[in-house]
């Protein structure tokens, strides 16, 4: 199961904490944070420092989706 699959399915577990960014755990990589902060800016978003490993694999993927359609 890929950390995509895995953030996802601990993000629907994990009912207390609001968002759909719930997985928690290790802070994301050097090269997550190297291709979010990209990402973010091609999308015009924030970016977040803050995300974990699982979260930034999970909002990577969006982002990538997005610049795509763009």
């Amino acid at each position: 199961m890929s950390k995509v699959d895995d953030a996802r399915r601990q993000a629907m577990i994990n009912t207390t904490t609001p968002g759909i960014y719930d997985a928690g755990g290790q802070a994301m990589t050097p090269a997550q944070a190297e291709r979010l902060r990209a990402l973010s800016t091609v999308c015009g978003e924030d970016f977040d420092a803050s995300l974990s490993e699982a979260d930034a694999a999970v909002r990577i993927e969006q982002l990538e989706k997005r610049a795509s359609q763009e």
